[in-house]
């Protein structure tokens, strides 16, 4: 935990943060992901299912009965008690609203699979972040022509259309179209960052091939886990920011 300094704030694209309170959060089988909380106002009426960017995350869990037990009378607000995934038996998934407003699905991976990072912990790792965008195919273009990834074929559900771009170590994005015709840009309070999930950290291993696509020169990474390392945010599709480490 600590104080934001003035280089990360800016790098972030969010220089009225400087001096802001933060922690990292990990679980506790040590598994490589970690939970960054940045103290900020909220903007009045926030209402992330009018909103476009990152808008929720998938988290891995142990037992999500169990689970549903500790959070239903804590500052999380239950959305959807644990129930199995339509045509997903080995899914035994929660949702929750955390203390942001951000949005929370915890998932029990019962069944071992190549495809995703199942828990190591009671709480485990994120492994899948969740995009709104008003342009699905153009946000699948993005990830295409700016990374190299390969996407997922479009998928129609009853409530959402959407596609799933993946990552390694079982982890992937997905990237929902928007519903409705009133979407917009998630508001922000001065110049800090968006409410919610506001960032999305990465992995990069093409960082200098992305020079023109940064918000502002690389710089040495001062916070934990990756102190030492450059990085630089940059936008995605939706204005979503995205970090990149250098690896």
């Amino acid at each position: 935990r600590g104080k934001l300094s003035a280089a990360i704030a800016k790098s972030w694209g969010a220089p009225a943060l400087q001096g802001a309170r933060y922690i990292i959060l990990g679980p506790a089988s040590e598994e490589p992901f970690y939970l960054r909380v940045v103290e900020q106002a909220t903007p009045a009426n926030y209402d992330p299912t009018k909103s476009w960017g990152w808008n929720g995350a998938e988290i891995t869990v142990q037992n999500t009965p169990e689970l549903y037990e500790r959070l239903k009378d804590s500052p999380f607000t239950i959305t959807r008690p644990p129930r199995e995934v339509p045509t997903y038996p080995y899914l035994l998934a929660m949702g929750a609203i955390g203390p942001a407003g951000e949005k929370l699905n915890l998932t029990w991976i019962k069944e071992r699979r190549p495809d995703l990072a199942v828990a190591k912990s009671f709480v485990g790792r994120c492994f899948m972040t969740v995009e709104t965008v008003p342009d699905l195919p153009k946000a699948l273009d993005f990830y295409r022509t700016t990374f190299g990834s390969k996407p997922s074929p479009i998928r129609k559900l009853p409530t959402v259309e959407l596609a799933v771009v993946p990552l390694n170590d079982g982890c992937k994005i997905e990237v929902d179209q928007f519903k409705g015709e009133n979407g917009q840009p998630r508001a922000r309070v001065g110049q800090g960052l968006p409410p919610g999930v506001a960032m999305v950290t990465f992995e990069c291993s093409a960082f200098d091939k992305l020079q023109d696509k940064y918000l502002s020169t690389p710089i040495e990474n001062v916070i934990e886990p990756f102190k030492g390392r450059r990085v630089a945010v940059m936008h995605g599709p939706a204005g979503a920011l995205m970090e990149l480490v250098e690896v």
